[in-house]
């Protein structure tokens, strides 16, 4: 009888191999690996009167946060630091104007929105205790800074002459660049900002359908959709490209996702979740966001290893607290969102205490497998990793050009 002859191995079949070798790994050491989930201590970032309400939105690498806080008859920007305390930044229309905390670079400086004049919000920076003026796009009456990186470049949107809401960049200079919409679109609202100066936001098409974008000095790209899904809106990228956000699956729910343009993955759900939202990312690719539900609003933490885990079982059980909202991460692992203390709600600050058991109350900790697809987006180089390479470079050789 003659011998079979085996066609030697394809590209693609050992691509296949090594995957199915990975994913059988993944799922033999599951128990081990949720060992080293972290274990936080609480900092209440809220004023002093705790009946008070505030909100936090974004760290800095250094733990400094930048949120929004209840002062005596209205509701300004601070700025907290890992101790505690909270430092009111005030507004550009005096005592009693309002203004939000939205961004925080790694020097501390923080942007965001303030009431001016007669009906009337711009863009603020804020160093020093310092709050300054940034001004509109060209003809425009109002604009929103939402996020800075560490070169100073700030990412946000307002609106134009035509009366159109855009996003745009503020170089270090002070110029802002217009950066459009997609196809053409309606409007579009920028939400992060990298190294690179790339921007991630959505874009809302004319049948008002919101559409994730990153955009570079080369132009303004579609992040994409999850398979068989709709609209999408992206909300932070790091210096890798990555992106998190969100995006309406095939059965029409909003989903976490983690991802580039072309290739996105959703991050799923905590049980009795009915929808997740990503807000944010660090270095690594561990991603924040809020999942909600039959529980109500429940803030998480997303890692390759670990899947999606409820925050509230990686705190003290008798703290008083409920972790509705993870904003930002820094590459340190501190985690900065909102949830309501003693029934308040109170931004809030996690700090890395310890690694080991994954609940300090005992309790078993609530958290989501890792979906295959997530784990595949690690070994990141199968189908993608050509065009994300091709996109970094696109970031990394910018010229100088001009919720919703």
């Amino acid at each position: 009888m003659r011998a079979l002859a085996l066609a030697p191995p394809t590209r693609w079949m050992r691509l296949v191999s090594g995957m199915l070798a990975f994913l059988l790994l993944a799922g033999v050491c599951p128990r081990a690996e949720a060992e080293s989930l972290p274990i936080y201590k609480v900092v209440d970032l809220g004023p002093m009167d705790a009946s008070a309400w505030s909100t936090g939105a974004a760290i800095s690498a250094t733990g400094q946060v930048a949120g929004t806080a209840q002062t005596p008859g209205s509701s300004q920007a601070f700025l907290g630091s890992p101790g505690g305390s909270v430092q009111i930044l005030g507004s550009l229309a005096g005592e009693r104007g309002k203004s939000q905390g939205l961004g925080i670079s790694g020097s501390n400086v923080v942007v965001g929105v303030s009431d001016f004049g007669e009906g009337s919000r711009r863009a603020f920076r804020s160093s020093g205790g310092a709050m300054v003026n940034l001004g509109t796009l060209s003809g425009g009456s109002w604009s929103e800074a939402v996020a800075i990186n560490a070169a100073g470049e700030i990412a946000g949107h307002g609106d134009r002459e035509d009366g159109r809401t855009v996003a745009f960049r503020i170089t270090t200079d002070g110029t802002f660049v217009e950066l459009g919409t997609l196809n053409g679109g309606l409007s579009s609202r920028a939400y992060g900002i990298n190294a690179s100066g790339q921007v991630v936001g959505e874009s809302v098409d004319w049948f008002g359908v919101r559409r994730a974008f990153l955009a570079d000095d080369l132009g303004m790209h579609a992040v994409g959709t999850l398979p068989g899904g709709g609209g999408s809106v992206a909300r932070a990228i790091n210096d890798d490209g990555l992106i998190t956000g969100y995006a309406t699956d095939a059965s029409g729910r909003d989903m976490a996702f983690l991802g580039r343009p072309g290739g996105l993955v959703s991050l799923g759900l905590l049980p009795g979740g009915r929808s997740s939202y990503g807000m944010g990312i660090n270095a690594r690719g561990d991603v924040v966001g809020r999942v909600s539900g039959s529980l109500g609003a429940r803030a998480f933490l997303w890692t390759a290893t670990d899947g999606m885990v409820d925050l509230n079982h990686l705190i003290d059980p008798n703290s008083g607290w409920l972790l509705q909202t993870a904003s930002g991460i820094n590459d340190a692992g501190m985690i900065v969102g909102t949830g309501l203390k003693d029934g308040v709600s109170r931004a809030f600050l996690l700090e890395l205490r310890t690694s080991g058991s994954p609940d300090p109350g005992g309790g078993s900790t609530v958290h989501a497998t890792p979906e295959p697809g997530s784990i595949v987006l690690v070994l990141l180089g199968a189908s993608g990793a050509g065009a994300w390479t091709w996109l970094r470079r696109r970031g990394s050789n910018r010229g100088r050009i001009r919720s919703g």
